[in-house]
């Protein structure tokens, strides 16, 4: 995933790595095999019999030959044998080349060239052949095919409105992206760079694997868009005809038209300018005198040019005296809050939102608690890269019950508070487990990772009594500032059975080269342990669970 406050030099660095792209060197003659019946040959080690038999000459000539023979033999087997043998040969060799080319020809041909020409000729005939015919058949066929069958990409017919589908809801006016894609004038100079951005899976930003599971609402580009991309791409990025254009409207985002209570910071907050991602945490004005059933919520940004991400906590009625310490010694509304919510005492996160989310809905017949006392604490991510500061209240609407659900949503928190992060380390894994104890299946419906900027990897299953795994996600590139509630399809909830284990897994990166940026600079490597701070590490996942209430 990019960080937003590494997008510009992405963009350079992108146009740098597509201009050092070559091909690869091709493969060597060595490795290459034998494309010919004689290498067959050869490579079958195969060699005519060069045996013969002179001891019927030799006699002959004892028996015959005088006191002269010697001469004469000499003479007459110079003349004799070159007549003879041209005779001979011609004779013999007509006589035997026909029955020998009958006999051994049929026989050893058939023999030799059904064993050594069938075997080398068909295996390095067919092998090349099949090799080279399906090579250069896929070759030419997906070159034709490119060529005659299906035309280049064009922008206005193909690729503007992936673009618009997957890209608008950050890379557009008062988005939070830090450049636009709403246009052939902004997308030209660009597109080397969105190409490589795509083609790596960078963007459109989906950090869980597709290979672990799917989710409700996921927000992927399949392989033939990302394909599309490419081709377009390689072909020049040409733009095409205007009237092309399919005139795809981006896609809305749904709301919750009416919301039963809205939740706010007391008062707007102005983001730091001197902090390009400014972290704050605002406890919000909704109070709960009853336990108060939440069935539905949606985090509307007010500033949507600078809000990048909001993740909601929930705190028992014990933590909020020491918030409200905390944003009454931080000057302005709110407080500095980077982790978490600041607080040791219970907590319990209820989601998280990053552009284009929709709003969330607990699965029917369930609902969050919400204790009597408890209070909702907000923490917005502020990017100030490409957009100046402005004030901002962001709101919190929610969906409530009017009666007790069936099932209580429980966020359970899965931990590990060991962590250590040696400075340097450039790879270190740490791992926790926990198991229903509950006596009671339970149903899990989603799961939120969080590690801080340091962690590189992190995947959350299920193992049960019969030795199988259930993925609830794999993110093998993390990115902290893109993080979700990543709910799972209704037909794929996994039930957890008394037990079975939930099990969590966290990579992290403490080298010089995988340091954060702070005012400018890159920090050097340093001990990390856990922590709330932003230079601080955790390894946690919350699995959103149902349970009978």
């Amino acid at each position: 995933m990019i960080n937003l406050a590494n997008k510009g030099a992405l963009l350079a660095l992108t146009l740098l790595a597509l201009a050092a792209c070559g091909e690869a060197d091709p493969t060597p003659p060595s490795a290459q095999g034998c494309t010919t019946l004689a290498c067959a040959f050869a490579n079958n080690n195969t060699s005519p019999n060069n045996g013969e038999d002179n001891n019927a000459t030799d006699n002959d000539v004892v028996n015959n030959t005088t006191n002269n023979a010697t001469n004469n033999a000499t003479n007459n087997a110079t003349n004799n044998a070159s007549n003879n043998a041209t005779n001979n040969a011609s004779n013999n060799a007509t006589n035997n080349a026909t029955n020998n080319a009958t006999n051994n020809t049929t026989n050893n041909a058939t023999s030799n060239a059904t064993n050594n020409v069938t075997n080398n000729a068909i295996n390095n005939v067919t092998n090349n052949a099949t090799n080279n015919t399906t090579n250069n058949a896929t070759n030419n066929a997906t070159n034709n095919a490119t060529n005659n069958a299906q035309p280049a990409p064009t922008y206005y017919r193909d690729v503007k409105p992936l673009l618009t589908r997957h890209c608008l809801s950050c890379h557009a006016e008062n988005g939070i992206g830090p450049v636009r894609l709403d246009s052939w004038a902004a997308v030209e100079p660009l597109a080397a760079a969105i190409g490589y951005a795509i083609a790596e899976r960078l963007m459109p930003p989906w950090p869980p694997d597709p290979a672990c599971r799917e989710y409700a609402g996921q927000r992927l580009m399949t392989d033939a868009e990302r394909d599309t991309v490419a081709t377009w791409v390689a072909h020049g990025a040409i733009a095409g005809d205007p009237a092309d254009d399919t005139g795809e409207p981006p896609p809305v985002v749904l709301q919750i038209e009416n919301p039963d209570l809205i939740a706010r910071p007391v008062e707007p907050y102005l983001p730091n300018p001197a902090r390009p991602d400014d972290y704050r945490c605002h406890l919000l004005d909704a109070t709960f005198d009853h336990e108060t059933w939440l069935t539905g919520y949606q985090i509307v940004p007010d500033a949507s040019a600078i809000v990048h991400h909001v993740v909601l906590y929930r705190v028992d009625a014990a933590s909020v005296p020491a918030l409200e310490q905390l944003d009454a010694a931080d000057p302005g509304p709110g407080y500095t809050c980077f982790g978490g919510p600041g607080v040791d005492q219970q907590q319990e996160a209820l989601g998280a939102w990053v552009p284009g989310s929709e709003p969330q809905r607990t699965p029917p017949g369930s609902a969050f608690v919400l204790p009597a006392g408890s209070r909702i604490i907000m923490q917005v991510h502020y990017n100030l890269l490409t957009n100046p500061a402005e004030p901002d209240q962001t709101t919190f609407h929610m969906e409530l019950a009017d009666q007790a659900p069936q099932n209580r949503v429980k966020m359970f928190l899965t931990y590990n508070l060991g962590v250590y992060l040696p400075a340097g380390d450039p790879e270190e894994t740490f791992l926790a487990s926990f198991t229903n104890t509950t006596g009671a299946t339970q149903v899990a419906f989603g799961v939120l990772p969080h590690m801080h900027s340091l962690g590189t990897h992190i995947s959350v299953a299920v193992a049960h009594q019969d030795f199988s795994t259930s993925c609830l996600v794999d993110i093998p590139r993390w990115d902290f500032n893109w993080q979700l509630l990543y709910n799972f399809r209704a037909d794929q909830y996994v039930n957890i059975r008394p037990g079975e284990r939930i099990s969590l897994r966290c990579t992290y990166d403490n080298s010089p080269s995988n340091q954060p940026v702070v005012n400018g600079e890159q920090l050097e490597p340093r001990d990390v342990r856990w922590g709330e701070g932003s230079l601080d590490e955790m390894c946690l996942a919350f699995v959103a669970l149902m349970e009978p209430y």
